[in-house]
């Protein structure tokens, strides 16, 4: 077993309903993922209360933080894109990929 198989494995453990993920669904797919409604310390100074927008500021309330095997949605997300999270339409505040995972901070965008 080499180390990305190691990784491999440590993700399906963290990715898991049984543990700590949930059903969730991304633009109409489902799969298994962490939803957080609270933000990291270190999420909060990089965001502060409001987000760029388009060629705007906007006040994001409601923010989420999902995490999810990268694999499980190969469409690359970027700042500013609107997804739809279970049933509902945001924004991408921040993408963040790492060994293997994809964590957005989402948004609905306040007036």
């Amino acid at each position: 077993m080499n180390f990305k198989d190691i990784l491999e494995e440590d993700l399906d453990i963290f990715i898991n309903p049984d543990e700590l993920a949930e059903k969730i669904s991304i633009d109409g797919t489902e799969i298994n993922g962490v939803a957080s409604s609270a933000i990291s310390d270190k999420n909060k100074l990089r965001l502060g209360n409001q987000g760029t927008y388009g060629y705007g500021e906007a006040l994001y309330i409601n923010q989420k933080e999902i995490t999810f095997k990268t694999k499980d949605i190969p469409h690359k997300y970027k700042q500013g894109d609107r997804i739809e999270f279970n049933g509902e339409l945001y924004a991408v505040i921040l993408v963040k990929e790492e060994l293997g995972m994809t964590s957005l901070i989402i948004g609905e965008q306040g007036n």
